[in-house]
C-alpha cells in the first residue's frame, strides 16, 4: 500500500474513532446531549466503506472509542489499596472496550452484507435504505451486548437522554432499547446529509420524519409529566444513610467499629436528615432504614450476635434494610458466600434475606477459575455464590419491594419477578466507592433512574459515597445526596403507578419496531435496485 493511502487510512480510523469518543459526551455526568449526533460518525464510516470487512472495522473502531470513553473508570476499582491488580488496568481500559466493539462491528458487517446482497452489486443508491438498516440491527446488537454472557447493558443510547426527563418516559411503553432504537435512527441520520447517491428532496423527507418522531416522543413525554402528580405514602418514610466509607477504610478490621458506629449514628430518629422531601411533614419519624451494598463489612450469618447490635438501628415497626456479605450452607453442608440484602425489626428479628444473583465477572466471581489464576477483586478469596432471582420481599411496617443489589438494577426488563407479587417499591442498594470521583457513580444513577419510568414503580437508592437519592414513578428525583457526601435523605415512598406498558409486555414492541424498521429498508434497498434495473 502507498504511504499517501496508509496515511488516508490513519486519518480516517483515528477521524472514526475520535467521533466514537466524542458521543460519549452525551451521556452523564457530562450530558452534552447533541454530542450524541457525532454517532452519524459510525454511520458515514459504514456507507463509505468499500467491503463487509473495511465496514466491520470501522464499526469496530468506533465502538473502541466510545466505550474507552464511557468506560474509562472501571480500571479505578483495580487500584484501590495497591498495585496488586496494576497488571489488569490495560486490560480494563482497551480490553474490554475492544470485546464490546465487537458487537457494533457485527453490526456494521451485517449491515453492508444485507445492503449489498439486496440492492444488487451495480447499485449506487443504498443511501436511505442502508442507513436505517444499519440502526436497526445497530439496536439489535445492543439488545445483545445487554444478554450475551451474563449481559453489560451500560450507556445504551437511550441514556443520552438523562438530562432530557421528557425524552425518557418512551421507556414506560418501549423500553430502554426502544429509546435507543429511535436514538440511533436520530443520531446517525445527519449522515445522509454527506450521501450524495440521495436526493435533496429524499433526504429532506427523511430527517422531516425522523425529526417529527422525536419531537412527538418529547411533547408526549412532557405532557405526560405535567399531567402526574407525585403522591405519597404517608405512612412509610424512609430514611437512606449514606455512610461515606472510603473503600480503602471498608474492610479495615480496626476501622469497622467506627464506621457502624457512624451508620448507627445516622439512623436515630432524632439525628437530622441531610436532605428532606418537599412532601415530608415536619415531625414525621422515618419507619424503614436503609443502608447501602455492604455497609456492614464484615462476614455475617442469620444466628449473628450482630443482628442484635444493629437492630437498634431499626424504627418500631419497621425495619433495617442494609447489605452485607452473609454465610450459608448448602444441603452438602459446605459453606457458601452471598452479597447479601438484609431486613431486620427492631427485636433483632431477621425479617427476610435476599442475595444478589447477578454477579460481577472477576469482582465477585472468577470465571472459569481452573484455568485463570487470579483471584476476584473483592476482598476474600471464595467466589460468591448466587441467588435464586429477582424476588418480592415483605415485612411487618415495609411494603412489599424488589430488592436490587449493585448493578442488577441496569438490566431493562429483569428487575422484578416474573411471577407472584408486584412489589410497590424497587430498592438499589450500591458501593460506588470503587470507582471514586468518575463517570462510573453517575452513568449507574442514570441508569438505576429509568428502570423506575420502566417499570412506572418509585426507586430508592443507598449508595455508599453517592449517589442515593429517592426517585418517583415517573423518573423525577424527590431528594439527593451527591458523591462524597455523608449525611441521610427522609422521604415518603411514592406511589406506584399501575404497571406500564413495558412493566406488561416487556421488549415485544421494541422488537415489533425493529421488525417494522427492517421491513422498510428491505423495501427501501430493493425498490432502489428495481429502479436502476428500469433505468
Amino acid at each position: 500500500m502507498p504511504r499517501s493511502s496508509r496515511l488516508r487510512l490513519l486519518i480516517r480510523l483515528l477521524v472514526i474513532t475520535a467521533s466514537g469518543a466524542i458521543t460519549a459526551l452525551a451521556f452523564p455526568p457530562f450530558d452534552i446531549v447533541p454530542a450524541v449526533f457525532a454517532m452519524a460518525g459510525l454511520a458515514w464510516a459504514v456507507r463509505t466503506s468499500d467491503s463487509v470487512r473495511s465496514a466491520a472495522f470501522a464499526g469496530w473502531a468506533w465502538s473502541f472509542g466510545f466505550h474507552v470513553a464511557g468506560l474509562y473508570w472501571i480500571s479505578n476499582a483495580l487500584l484501590v489499596g495497591g498495585d496488586r491488580y496494576l497488571w489488569m488496568v490495560p486490560l480494563a481500559i482497551a480490553g474490554l472496550p475492544a470485546f464490546l466493539a465487537l458487537f457494533t462491528a457485527t453490526a456494521a458487517a451485517l449491515a453492508q452484507w444485507a445492503s449489498q446482497a439486496l440492492s444488487g452489486t451495480r447499485i449506487k443508491r443504498l443511501g436511505l435504505g442502508q442507513w436505517l438498516l444499519l440502526a436497526s440491527v445497530l439496536s439489535i446488537t445492543e439488545w445483545t451486548r445487554g444478554h450475551v454472557l451474563t449481559g453489560f447493558p451500560w450507556n445504551l443510547p437511550a441514556y443520552a437522554w438523562d438530562s432530557v426527563p421528557a425524552m425518557l418516559q418512551t421507556a414506560s411503553v418501549v423500553g430502554a432499547y426502544g429509546v435507543s432504537l429511535l436514538t440511533v435512527i436520530m443520531a446517525t441520520a445527519p449522515a445522509l446529509l454527506f450521501d450524495r447517491t440521495i436526493s435533496r428532496r429524499d433526504t429532506a423527507i427523511a430527517v422531516a420524519i425522523v425529526t417529527s418522531a422525536v419531537l412527538g416522543v418529547g411533547v408526549w413525554g412532557g405532557e405526560r409529566l405535567a399531567e402526574a402528580d407525585t403522591a405519597m405514602r404517608q405512612d412509610t418514610i424512609i430514611r437512606v444513610v449514606q455512610g461515606n466509607v472510603p473503600q480503602v477504610d471498608k474492610w479495615n478490621p480496626a476501622l469497622r467499629p467506627g464506621h457502624i458506629r457512624r451508620y448507627l449514628e445516622l439512623s436515630r430518629p432524632e439525628t437530622q436528615p441531610s436532605r428532606r422531601a418537599a412532601e415530608l411533614p415536619l415531625n414525621a419519624k422515618p419507619t424503614v432504614v436503609v443502608w447501602p451494598e455492604t455497609a456492614v463489612a464484615f462476614l455475617i450469618d442469620t444466628e449473628s450476635d450482630a443482628l442484635e447490635a444493629l437492630s437498634q438501628a431499626a424504627p418500631d415497626g419497621g425495619a433495617l434494610i442494609f447489605g452485607a456479605p452473609r454465610l450459608s450452607r448448602d444441603a452438602s453442608g459446605a459453606e457458601q458466600v452471598h452479597n447479601s440484602v438484609l431486613a431486620l425489626s427492631r427485636s433483632g428479628k431477621l425479617d427476610w434475606v435476599f442475595d444478589k444473583h447477578h454477579l460481577v465477572p472477576f469482582g465477585e466471581y472468577v470465571p472459569f477459575r481452573e484455568v485463570l489464576p487470579i483471584d476476584k477483586i473483592v476482598p476474600g478469596t471464595r467466589d460468591f455464590t448466587p441467588g435464586p432471582g429477582a424476588a418480592t420481599r415483605q415485612s411487618a411496617g415495609v411494603p412489599p419491594v424488589s430488592p436490587l443489589i449493585c448493578y442488577e438494577v441496569i438490566f431493562p426488563g429483569r428487575v422484578v419477578a416474573a411471577d407472584g407479587i408486584r412489589p410497590e417499591w424497587l430498592l438499589n442498594l450500591t458501593n460506588d466507592s470503587w470507582y471514586g470521583r468518575s463517570s462510573g457513580p453517575y452513568q449507574h444513577f442514570a441508569i438505576s433512574r429509568l428502570r423506575a419510568i420502566e417499570e412506572g414503580l418509585p426507586l430508592v437508592r443507598a449508595a455508599n459515597t453517592g449517589i442515593s437519592a429517592v426517585i418517583d414513578s415517573h423518573g423525577r428525583v424527590l431528594a439527593r445526596l451527591e458523591l462524597g457526601r455523608t449525611g441521610t435523605i427522609d422521604s415518603p415512598l411514592p406511589m406506584a403507578l399501575e404497571p406500564t406498558i413495558y412493566a406488561t409486555y416487556g421488549d415485544i414492541l421494541y422488537w415489533t419496531a425493529c421488525l417494522m424498521s427492517l421491513c422498510l429498508s428491505t423495501l427501501l434497498l430493493v425498490g432502489g435496485r428495481l429502479k436502476t434495473i428500469g433505468e
